[in-house]
């Protein structure tokens, strides 16, 4: 997923609080299939914590920064 997100272009991708199959069928059912570069989901985040809960180094190394940003439903 790293290589996807640091590939040269502008991205368009989702990050939810959803379950990754409940996204996916929504996507498919809508026709927004093949919109999205990506798809961060819930499970998504709960692995990549484990992982760094069990090794601290295991942290992606790409060599370039992350930024974190959290949008807040006004529902």
């Amino acid at each position: 997923m790293i290589d996807e997100l640091f590939s040269p272009g502008i991205k368009l991708g989702l990050v939810l609080s959803s379950r990754r199959k409940v996204v996916e069928l929504v996507i498919r059912e809508t026709g927004l299939g093949g919109v999205f570069d990506f798809i961060i989901a819930q499970e998504d985040v709960e692995r990549l914590k484990t992982q760094l809960l069990q090794d601290p180094l295991a942290a992606p190394s790409s060599g370039r920064e992350f930024w974190y940003v959290r949008v807040e439903s006004p529902y």
